[in-house]
């Protein structure tokens, strides 16, 4: 098959954390590495210096804001069509394909239907991802309805849309059946998740060495639900008092967990670690005795795939709205959502089995391998080539 001109179009900010935006430069650099040619339209942050490359990928920012109540966490860049017209014809782009609902990617359409590019569309937004930054006064029923509709109606129109979990595609099908979804995961990348070692990690941000550590990385938003794992411990605690937990992400609710753990009494058994290099992320999985995700709100969930990459028994919301709960198959256990007392409960029961959990990583070493990054491209590939 001969190399490809690829333009993804995703607004990226350097140096951001979230899923969705790992999972473009991951496929960008992977894609890349077998020989395409592939760009990146992104957004740019006025706080920081502007790029035009990443590991050799072009990248095209333009000037942006951060959405409303996302607290800096999510950005809108604004290109005009007439640059994006002229992009794609510079650059030769055979394909475009768009990563959100967002105005850059309404742009991207249009310039492609006007250059006559066949389209690709991803899907790594729910309703809920937009749901929980409004006032309280919209959240109804109906707004989230006016949400959905939105949503299906953004990627109507592409050739090929892809979704990383049968969650996803249901979610948008459910409201058009006639949409071209295909399930591909958005992977890791296996050889990158090994065992390592953990002790400068350790002494790098002063973790007790001896303890148990529960670890949870993510956003601190309203839909991870970070509170529950929180109210959690002190019961944990009470009941085994060598357990530690370690957060790792950023987010408009950092602050206020932070004071929630004073308040608790658990702040001394609880480390905040902020956003950390790819490196402290690999420790911290192998540090950790059991990794946590009280999620309510999840297409995937890469970070739970990283874990058990690691070997690492999970423990996961068993929320309508969340597809990581289909990871758990023996390699851990489901907890009610937003229940803090079955959390601690299930997490006891892990933590206090050591048989249990060296089955639970056999079995999670085992799944894993079907979520390779390296079968999530060849898949994209084949995607890109029937949409030409």
């Amino acid at each position: 098959m001969r190399p490809l001109r690829i333009a993804m179009v995703c607004d990226i900010v350097p140096g951001q954390a979230g899923g969705s935006y790992i999972s473009t430069i991951r496929f960008a650099t992977l894609l890349r590495q077998k020989g395409h040619h592939v760009i990146i339209i992104a957004a740019k942050d006025s706080k920081q210096k502007a790029v035009t490359s990443y590991k050799d990928i072009p990248i095209y920012q333009y000037f942006s804001l951060p959405t409303p109540g996302s607290h800096r966490y999510y950005f809108q860049s604004f290109p005009r069509k007439h640059d994006l017209c002229k992009i794609f014809k510079d650059e030769e782009i055979e394909i475009v394909h768009i990563m959100f609902p967002s105005y850059s990617c309404f742009v991207a359409k249009q310039a492609a239907k006007e250059l006559e590019l066949p389209l690709v569309a991803h899907i790594h937004t729910q309703p809920e991802n937009i749901f929980i930054f409004l006032p309280f006064f919209l959240k109804t029923k109906i707004v989230y309805t006016l949400i959905l509709r939105y949503l299906v109606w953004f990627v109507r129109g592409a050739r090929q849309i892809i979704c990383p979990s049968e969650l996803g595609k249901n979610i948008y099908q459910k409201l058009d059946p006639s949409l071209p979804i295909s399930v591909i995961s958005n992977g890791i990348n296996l050889l990158e998740f090994h065992q390592t070692d953990i002790r400068p990690f350790i002494k790098k941000y002063n973790l007790p060495e001896s303890q148990k550590h529960i670890l949870f990385v993510g956003r601190f938003t309203e839909e991870k639900d970070t509170e529950t794992l929180l109210r959690a411990m002190p019961e944990i605690l009470r009941n085994d008092f060598s357990v530690h937990l370690d957060l790792i992400g950023t987010g408009p609710l950092e602050e206020k967990l932070k004071t929630l753990s004073q308040t608790l009494g658990i702040r001394d058994a609880v480390s905040f670690l902020g956003k950390v290099s790819d490196e402290d992320l690999l420790a911290a999985y192998n540090l950790c005795t059991l990794f946590v995700l009280p999620s309510k709100v999840e297409l995937e969930g890469m970070v739970v795939l990283e874990a058990m990459a690691c070997g690492k028994p999970i423990l996961i919301a068993n929320s309508e709205t969340s597809a990581s709960k289909y990871f758990v198959h023996n390699n851990g256990l489901l907890f009610e959502p937003g229940n803090h007392h079955d959390l601690a409960i299930k997490a006891l029961k892990i933590l206090g089995d050591n048989r249990l959990r060296i089955e639970m990583e056999k079995e999670g070493l085992l799944n894993v391998q079907n979520y390779d990054i390296h079968k999530s491209i060849g898949k994209l590939e084949e995607i890109y080539y029937s949409v030409l």
